[in-house]
């Protein structure tokens, strides 16, 4: 008899996997989270899941592993997954998280320094960090799936929905910029991000970045650029179909100190996308000089204030000992 029961305890234990007696109505399921398509290694994942026929909220789990296990009553869901948490997110916020179809991202605002306002814009988003984001509309959990011998699992594979701007100013005179100091206004941008329908709001925005990376190119009609790259929401949703514009303010500080008088260019149709990789990037390039209306920058020449010393070709330090 003992023999038997030994047995029998044995069966269970090399059996299918079975629902515990503290949960008995609660479905495991498993999480595979892959990263490779966004290209980046986050500390963590957080995961919504939104039941259909439950008014309670969404439940959510959080992971630092790319493969976890969370358990689940039967029923119908909606999935919501992201890099990180929510709150260990810069320049973003979250909103109407409560529900599937509302849940949105949108960019943090601050005041502009009083010499960026524009009549436009007295506030701009700041620029927003790297967001994955991987979503299902509808995900059935049923009693049955645990009794198949197999654990169900789920293939979550976020990708990024944040666009990386690379701007191009081309200016002639481009030795009489300052090191330091100059930045683009860029105007019409999109506020934010719906999660369910993969669009960015309607809502436009401004967000501020600085220009740097200094070139030079004395064989070209422009001797030299100025070059910025960050994230940013991208084009507002209505921009495609209306008569929205997007454009770039300059503020470019010269050698001594001052600024260059403010210019302004509508970019709208000088934006090239590139989607072939796992980030959207969104090329814009001002002053080429190309087209009627965006005519090459050229800078004043400009006596240096001497506060803005070009370190970059200076020689190892050397250390003098002088006798007193």
């Amino acid at each position: 008899m003992k023999k038997m029961i030994l047995f029998l305890i044995l069966l269970l234990l090399i059996g299918c996997e079975r629902r515990t007696l503290i949960d008995p109505d609660l479905i495991s399921l498993r999480l595979n989270i892959n990263y490779t398509v966004a290209g980046i290694h986050p500390p963590g994942t957080t995961v919504w899941f939104f039941p259909h026929e439950s008014s309670s909220g969404p439940i959510q789990f959080r992971t630092h592993d790319t493969v976890a296990t969370v358990r689940l009553w039967p029923g119908a869901y909606s999935v919501l997954a992201i890099n990180k948490t929510e709150l260990d997110h810069s320049g973003i916020n979250f909103r109407k998280m409560d529900d599937y179809y509302t849940a949105e991202v949108y960019g943090e605002t601050r005041e502009l320094p009083p010499a960026f306002i524009i009549p436009e814009y007295a506030a701009a988003i700041y620029e927003p960090d790297i967001l994955t984001v991987d979503h299902i509309a509808e995900l059935q959990i049923t009693n049955d799936m645990e009794f198949t011998c197999k654990q169900p699992v789920l293939e979550l594979k976020p990708q990024i929905v944040v666009p990386r701007v690379i701007m191009t100013v081309y200016i002639k005179g481009v030795k009489n910029l300052a090191q330091t100091g100059s930045y683009v206004l860029l105007n019409g941008i999109a506020q934010g991000y719906n999660f369910s329908t993969e669009i960015t709001t309607a809502i436009p925005a401004a967000q501020l970045q600085e220009l740097g990376n200094r070139s030079y190119n004395e064989g070209s009609t422009a001797d030299g650029c100025v070059t910025a790259s960050f994230n940013s929401f991208g084009t507002t949703s209505i921009q495609a179909r209306s008569n929205s514009e997007i454009s770039a303010t300059l503020f470019l500080k010269l050698r001594n100190g001052t600024y260059f008088p403010a210019v302004s260019r509508v970019v709208t149709d000088k934006i090239v996308w590139d989607r072939s990789g796992g980030q959207a990037l969104m090329y814009i390039y001002i002053g080429k000089g190309i087209d009627p209306g965006d005519e090459i920058i050229t800078l004043p020449e400009v006596s240096d204030s001497g506060l803005d010393v070009n370190v970059d070709s200076w020689g190892k330090e050397i250390v003098i000992d002088i006798p007193i």
